[in-house]
């Protein structure tokens, strides 16, 4: 199915994003623009070490999202596609 908007919500691999920030976002955007908008949750193996690689993540990462990308744009060429995500660090003394 495509809606107008696509947007992806790129979840941490133990932290489901999807459910804890990418719904509520999806939730006040269909309020602003209206219920053509789908939200899907992309998962990946968030590491502290593959920040430092050259493009801030492996390729194995890279190519995944990559054919996330391409398959929705592909089946949805007209779609809008947003995505967003973001890391945090678990510090312990």
């Amino acid at each position: 199915m495509c809606s107008t908007f696509q947007i992806l919500s790129v979840n941490l691999a133990h932290f489901h994003q999807g459910a804890v920030i990418g719904q509520p976002l999806g939730d006040e955007l269909r309020k602003q623009y209206g219920g053509d908008l789908q939200i899907e949750g992309i998962d990946y193996a968030a590491l502290l070490s593959t920040n430092y690689l050259p493009g801030g993540t492996d390729l194995a990462s890279e190519l995944m999202m990559r054919n996330v990308l391409n398959d929705i744009h592909g089946r949805c060429p007209s779609a809008v596609i947003a995505t967003g995500g973001y890391s945090y660090v678990l510090l312990t003394s």
